[in-house]
C-alpha cells in the first residue's frame, strides 16, 4: 500500500511545516547544525480522511535519577515516537472531555459507550491507527541500519547476564535483546528501555497509557501498521524485533487471561518514498544540505503537536521551555501528572472512582498490569526504571 503510506507522509511534513520554529532544529552561533527524528500518529477513518492526531520530534533522554525529583513532571523519554504516543493520548483524553462538556459535539473517532461496565469510551470501529518513522525506531530493530546492513550478524548469544538491558549500542552484534536508550558512553545511566522495545510490548498491551486505558476500551487501540522511509527498511531485523516470526514467537494467547481485553496484535510494515517525502530536519537531510565543513550535533529541543489542543509545545530536559523547572507548569500536556489530571476529571465526571495515588491507579488496572508483565516476561532482563510515583493532592490539582 504505497499510497497510504505516502498520503500519510504528505499530510505528516505539511503538519510539521506548519509548526513554530522555535520548537525546530536551529543553526547554532558557531554554524553547527541540528537535526532530530520525527514521528507522529495517523488516524484513518472509514471514508479514508487522514488525522494527524498527534506529531513530536526528539531524540533525547533522561538519567533515570532525575525521576527520584520528577514527581510526574518530567518527560523521562522524550524520543519521537513515545512523545508521539504519549500526545496520541492527549488528544484521546481530549476527545472524551469534549464529548462530555460540549453539547452535540461528535467526536471524528471517539463514541462514547453507555452499556458498558468497565470502560466509558471507545475508538470507532471504521478506525484505524498508523505510527509514521523518519528512521527505525532505536533498539532491535535498528541494529542492521545502523551498520549499513554489512556486518555480520551472530544470532547466538555472548551477553550472559539476563536480569540487564544492554546499554544502548553496546554488545553490537546482540540482536533480540532489550536495550535501554542509546547515548554517550560517558553519560549518565538510563533505563528507559529503547523504542523497539516499547513498540513491541504496545502490540499487546495496545497505544493507551495507564490514564487513558481506566476509561477507553483497547479493543481498537492497536496499529495497523508503522510506517518507515523506504531507504531504511531492514526486513529482517524489522521481523526479528516485532513480528510473531521473532523474538515474540513465544508469545502465546496462554500467556493471558482468558477474560483479558488485551491481545497480540501485530502490526504490517508499510514504506513512503523517500526520495519523494524528505524530513528536512532529519540527520542525511541537514548534512546533505550544509557545506563540507559543517559541524552537526542532535538538538536539544523536541516539539510536541496534538491535532485538538490550540498549542505547540516545545519540551528541553523533559519540561517546557522557560517554565521553572520546581514548578508545576513546566509538566507538559503529556507528562504523568498532566494526563492524570485530565484523566481524573473525566473519571469524576463520570461518577466513576479511581485513586487520586498515580502508582495505585496502574496498579488497579489489574488486565494491562498481566498483559504487561506477560510481554515483557517474553522480551526478557526487562528492568523497570526508578518511581516516579506522585498524588493528585500534593501538586494542589484536587
Amino acid at each position: 500500500m504505497p499510497d497510504l503510506g505516502n498520503r500519510i507522509a504528505r499530510l505528516c511534513f505539511s503538519t510539521y511545516e506548519s509548526c513554530p520554529s522555535k520548537a525546530k532544529p536551529r543553526t547554532r552561533s558557531n554554524g553547527t547544525r541540528e537535526w532530530t527524528n520525527l514521528a507522529a500518529i495517523v488516524i484513518e477513518r472509514g471514508n479514508r480522511e487522514l488525522i494527524c492526531a498527534s506529531l513530536a520530534t526528539g531524540v533525547k533522554c533522561l538519567p533515570d535519577a532525575s525521576l527520584e525529583k520528577s514527581r510526574g513532571r518530567f518527560l523521562h523519554d522524550s524520543h519521537a515516537e513515545i512523545l508521539a504516543i504519549r500526545a496520541f493520548n492527549r488528544y484521546i483524553l481530549t476527545e472524551c472531555r469534549r464529548i462530555q462538556n460540549e453539547n452535540g459535539y461528535e467526536s471524528p473517532c471517539i463514541d462514547r459507550l453507555n452499556n458498558d461496565i468497565k470502560y466509558q469510551f471507545c475508538l470507532r470501529e471504521e478506525c484505524r491507527l498508523y505510527l509514521l518513522v523518519t528512521e527505525l525506531p532505536c533498539g532491535d530493530s535498528s541494529m542492521e541500519a545502523l551498520s549499513a546492513g554489512k556486518s555480520p550478524w551472530n544470532p547466538l548469544s555472548t551477553f550472559n547476564n539476563l536480569e540487564v538491558p544492554l546499554k544502548g549500542r553496546s554488545y553490537f552484534s546482540e540482536i533480540g535483546k532489550v536495550r535501554t536508550k542509546p547515548g554517550r558512553s560517558d553519560s549518565p545511566e538510563t533505563r528507559s528501555k529503547s523504542c523497539s522495545d516499547k513498540l513491541a510490548t504496545f502490540q499487546l498491551t495496545s497505544l493507551l497509557l495507564s490514564p487513558t486505558s481506566v476509561m477507553v476500551s483497547p479493543k481498537q487501540m492497536y496499529l495497523t501498521s508503522i510506517i518507515i522511509p523506504s531507504d531504511k527498511c531492514f526486513r529482517n531485523s524489522i521481523n526479528r524485533a516485532f513480528a510473531p516470526c521473532g523474538r515474540l514467537s513465544s508469545l502465546h494467547s496462554s500467556d493471558i487471561s482468558s477474560d483479558s481485553e488485551y491481545t497480540y496484535r501485530p502490526f504490517s510494515v508499510l514504506t513512503y518514498s523517500a526520495d519523494v517525502h524528505r524530513f528536512e530536519h532529519s540527520k542525511e537531510a541537514v548534512i546533505h544540505d550544509s557545506h563540507q565543513m559543517a559541524s552537526f550535533s542532535p538538538s536539544n529541543v523536541s516539539l510536541i503537536y496534538i491535532e485538538n489542543e490550540s498549542t505547540v509545545e516545545s519540551i528541553v530536559k523533559g519540561i517546557k521551555v522557560g517554565a521553572k523547572p520546581t514548578s508545576i507548569a513546566a509538566a507538559s500536556l503529556v507528562s504523568r501528572v498532566r494526563l492524570f489530571k485530565l484523566c481524573f476529571k473525566i473519571m469524576s465526571s463520570e461518577e466513576r472512582i479511581i485513586s487520586t495515588n498515580y502508582y495505585d491507579m496502574k496498579r488497579n488496572n489489574i488486565s494491562r498490569t498481566k498483559a504487561k508483565e506477560a510481554i515483557r516476561n517474553i522480551l526478557g532482563n526487562w528492568v523497570p526504571t526508578s518511581t516516579d510515583n506522585f498524588s493528585l493532592e500534593e501538586h494542589g490539582l484536587l
